[in-house]
């Protein structure tokens, strides 16, 4: 696949499945696009622009100075051709291999990137550790890759399908996919500075036509439900800016400063078509919504009041704007937590959920997909030869079914255990070790740090506190189980 701007299926894409033995499930599925790299926020600042014609040019030092610049003023939005350029940059000076390596290493381990960009990456950081090895200052370029000079370095949709498992076990939905390519200005016309409600509303009614717009602080809600009223939206926007708040204070993250749009309907047909027109996606029939990181939307069937995915969902949009290099399985992890969750407070509590079915099902299938597994995986990929040229394994649907459980269950361990925080914080604000150590390794220890734990015994640990949460009724405060109705609708 061609690194070129053209829209390309990315590597974080994770086939929703019913397992055929639940029937009936719920999956996060995750979708990359990837558009045209560099936004124009990025060719507007001249380390960056600086940076990149001195790697065309194979002025290493050059462009590590410039590139290492811009790396630390955006390192929480620098994506992967930055990680690319300025880790073989430095992978091309003496006594600079090292932090080189680990750039390159964790963005292949644990960054969202192109599919076809993941072999590169691979090849790099082979050669990178080759040279730490032997010291040769013969040291050959990195490939030319071609990135256009308009709109974001990636277009983002992340969503979740409702699966349905047909007769044979077999999955009658797919992913996202995108359908036509829209510019990117298009994409960052949309967005609207917190301090233009006035404007933020009218671009919304324009766009939304005979939906329902209403504002509060940080979204703009249309919905084309007709049970919502006035006094609905009001308050679904209340909660969503408590949400965000609790986000911000609880995990350090940068408030929104734009607003984020939430567009809400009530039956598949019409999701698509909007997705369709807002964002050039083909949407399946068993899409329960979606959020796209580049213009800050959700799309998303809520027929009721109940805001759960439109939760998971904000979770992706505001924590891409902190801490851009989560990892998926805490990225997926903490948003699944709190789609079903209990407010109290101005806080937001995880609870037991339909993924907890999932798990119970489906852990003792798949022994070896274990919490060393789940905190070193990749991005789930739907390229297979992709993943078989780097080694990896590939991922059955039933499988990617079990491991976002996993996430999901893991990261509601840690919330009761009081320790959810740190492990973010710990993985968050990483420091690269003075000599090379693999990124898979260091996500390992900075866990284990974190927990004060080896990861054997927090498994054992985890696994031991499972049966706790494995029936989606039971609510979890203080140590105590309460037994309470899930709340219904969508």
């Amino acid at each position: 696949m061609s690194l070129s701007g053209r829209l390309m299926r990315c590597s974080h894409l994770a086939h929703g499945a019913a397992s055929r033995r639940i029937g009936l499930a719920l999956l996060a599925t995750i979708i990359c696009f990837s558009a045209a790299p560099a936004s124009g926020q990025r060719i507007s600042n001249s380390d960056y622009v600086a940076g990149r014609d001195a790697w065309n040019a194979q002025n290493w030092l050059v462009a590590s100075n410039h590139l290492s610049r811009f790396w630390l003023a955006s390192k929480a939005t620098a994506t992967y051709e930055v990680d690319f350029w300025l880790g073989t940059s430095w992978c091309r000076m003496v006594g600079k291999e090292a932090p080189g390596a680990d750039l390159l290493d964790w963005a292949l381990s644990f960054n969202q990137m192109p599919e076809g960009a993941r072999p590169a990456f691979a090849s790099e950081l082979k050669r990178c550790v080759e040279w730490i090895a032997a010291a040769t200052e013969a040291r050959a370029a990195p490939p030319t890759l071609t990135f256009q000079e308009s709109g974001r370095s990636t277009v983002i949709a992340t969503g979740k399908t409702y699966a349905v498992g047909g007769g044979d076990g077999s999955l009658v939905a797919y992913p996202v996919r995108a359908r036509r390519h829209l510019p990117p200005e298009d994409f960052d016309a949309r967005l609207v500075s917190l301090d233009d409600p006035t404007r933020a509303v009218a671009l919304t009614k324009q766009r939304a036509g005979s939906l329902r717009v209403s504002r509060s602080h940080y979204f703009v809600l249309a919905s084309a439900s007709p049970s919502h009223t006035d006094a609905m939206l009001e308050d679904m926007g209340a909660r969503l800016d408590e949400y965000v708040a609790f986000l911000v204070k609880m995990y350090s993250l940068e408030p929104p400063d734009t607003f984020i749009t939430v567009y809400m309907f009530p039956d598949v047909p019409m999701l698509r078509s909007w997705a369709d027109t807002l964002h050039g996606l083909d949407a399946s029939p068993a899409t329960l919504g979606y959020s796209f990181d580049n213009d800050k939307s959700i799309l998303a069937l809520v027929s009721s009041a109940n805001i759960g995915t439109l939760l998971h969902e904000t979770f992706h949009i505001v924590v891409r704007d902190s801490y851009a290099s989560i990892p998926q399985w805490l990225d997926e992890g903490i948003a699944s937590l709190y789609e079903t969750s209990t407010a109290a407070g101005g806080s937001y509590f995880g609870e037991p959920n339909w993924r907890s079915p999932v798990f119970k099902e489906l852990r003792f299938a798949f022994p070896n997909l274990n919490l060393r597994f789940l905190v070193t995986a990749p991005w789930f990929s739907d390229e297979p030869s992709v993943h078989t040229a780097l080694h990896e394994s590939v991922l059955s649907p039933d499988e990617q079914a079990y491991v976002l459980a996993y996430a999901r269950l893991f990261a509601l361990y840690l919330q009761e255990r009081g320790v959810l925080v740190p492990v973010f914080s710990a993985l968050r604000n990483r420091v690269p070790p003075p000599e090379y150590v693999p990124a898979k390794v260091q996500a390992v220890t900075l866990l284990e740090t974190a927990l004060k734990s080896p990861v054997e015994r927090v498994e054992q640990d985890f696994q031991n506190w499972v049966p706790r949460a494995l029936d989606p009724n039971v609510r979890l405060h203080q140590g105590q189980m309460i037994r309470k109705e899930l709340p219904g609708g969508r």
